[in-house]
């Protein structure tokens, strides 16, 4: 429902700001590598059944979403120049986060082995497409972090 909203409003600027003719056809489509988590309608918001209490932004969202397309619209048009005003980057936080977990007292590989060794190796015989192969490994604890000052 919210992307549908989305669609029609959209829409209705493009083809009051001359964008766009009156038979145009709008999809919303978004960009790679970004996730905006789940956008709600007020009503799927005031029910808070899983669609309105999964939202991180709350209640008007659908509606911050519109108005900040719909202010982006004017750069759509063919004669446009210049590109939109860029919003401040978001403060840097890391420095203020806390960890809940204790760091890695100690980590080693096992007496006789190093880290990378194979302990379980794979068989030698040809596989086909749909065996299943395993190898095991020396690692090290995951959550030991080698570059952890440059972080």
């Amino acid at each position: 429902m919210a992307g549908r909203r989305i669609r029609e409003a959209l829409r209705a600027k493009l083809i009051s700001s001359g964008a766009l003719g009156p038979d145009a056809y709008v999809v919303i489509a978004g960009p790679a590598d970004t996730y905006g988590y789940y956008v709600p309608t007020r009503e799927e918001y005031g029910v808070q059944i899983y669609e309105g209490a999964s939202t991180i932004f709350g209640q008007f969202t659908l509606e911050a979403y519109i108005d900040k397309y719909s202010s982006l619209v004017p750069f759509l048009a063919d004669s446009t120049t210049g590109a939109p005003a860029s919003d401040p980057a978001p403060v840097d936080q890391i420095s203020n986060t806390i960890s809940l977990q204790s760091d890695v007292v100690f980590d080693a590989a096992p007496i006789g082995t190093t880290l990378g060794d194979v302990l379980v190796d794979v068989n030698t015989t040809p596989y086909h497409a749909v065996d299943t192969f395993s190898a095991q490994f020396v690692g090290a604890n995951p959550r030991v972090m080698i570059r952890r000052s440059q972080i």
